[in-house]
């Protein structure tokens, strides 16, 4: 088993299961064995920003922090899910999707700040790599939902509205930034310069695909990005890779069917 475990741990994507991991260490940590109190890992900006001992690792603990009980585990499961089927099969380099989680864990914590006011980030984030996963896939393919199907590109409205039903407006605004965050790095890493005739704003620096290469590896340099565009070319699966059909809705042959209910902090 712990052979298992390992070779599984190894065969995963370096910043998904680096994600998720510590998802669930310090989400179990707080919400399960009581060891810190989730008051100390939210986002409140007055606390982060603060002159005298700002408090500034409320920013990344907030999208490590998933629902309490039984969310420690789903949350953790799907947003190692999707994440990895992201960084397998949307991007070409380790270092490329790290730049997609920077980008929009910023710019959900500035939505945050300046509008909505929310302090835990996980569900937003799980819709960011949902809408981008469903943003590249085939317009023809279908998801289901219960006795539900419909186009995959519909999927991340569907989540949203699983959202506000169960948890309310708060919530699914909070959730919102995420597909606001993750169509504006589309916008602007892939229908701007396509369709706009404009430039790449968003660039790998060197420094962080050199955090992934391993000695030896004559690879560093730069890479072409894989072909992208929403529902316009779809990105083709490399073969022994993740199915497009991993996440948090799959095909109708899945057992895995929905997310599950999101909950606020405390609730």
């Amino acid at each position: 088993m712990s052979d298992n475990i390992s070779a599984f741990i190894q065969q995963a994507p370096p910043v998904s299961r680096t994600l998720a991991g510590a998802a669930f260490i310090l989400s179990f940590a707080s919400q399960a064995l009581g060891l810190i109190h989730p008051r100390f890992l939210v986002y409140h900006a007055p606390l982060v920003w603060k002159l005298s001992r700002p408090e500034l690792w409320r920013p990344l603990t907030s999208f490590f922090l998933t629902s309490p009980q039984l969310g420690i585990i789903m949350d953790t499961f799907f947003l190692y899910r999707y994440a990895s089927d992201c960084e397998r099969t949307k991007f070409t380099r380790p270092g490329d999707f790290l730049v997609f989680l920077i980008f929009c864990g910023s710019v959900i914590v500035a939505l945050n700040s300046a509008f909505i006011g929310g302090m835990v980030f996980c569900q937003a984030l799980i819709l960011a790599l949902a809408y981008y996963w469903t943003a590249l896939e085939d317009s023809s393919k279908k998801v289901s939902f219960f006795i539900a199907t419909f186009p995959v590109k519909f999927l991340p409205l569907v989540m949203l509205a699983m959202t506000f039903v169960q948890a309310g407006t708060g919530a699914a605004l909070v959730e919102a930034t995420g597909l606001v965050a993750a169509h504006l790095y589309l916008f602007l890493t892939d229908i701007y310069p396509r369709l706009g005739g404009g430039r790449n704003f968003i660039v790998t620096p060197n420094w962080i695909h050199a955090l992934f290469d391993t000695p030896g590896d004559n690879t560093s340099g730069p890479r072409p990005r894989a072909p992208t565009g929403p529902s316009i070319r779809p990105v083709p699966t490399a073969p022994g890779t993740a199915t497009s059909g991993r996440g948090i809705f799959a095909p109708a042959n899945s057992q895995w069917t929905h997310r599950g209910q999101g909950h606020r902090l405390g609730s």
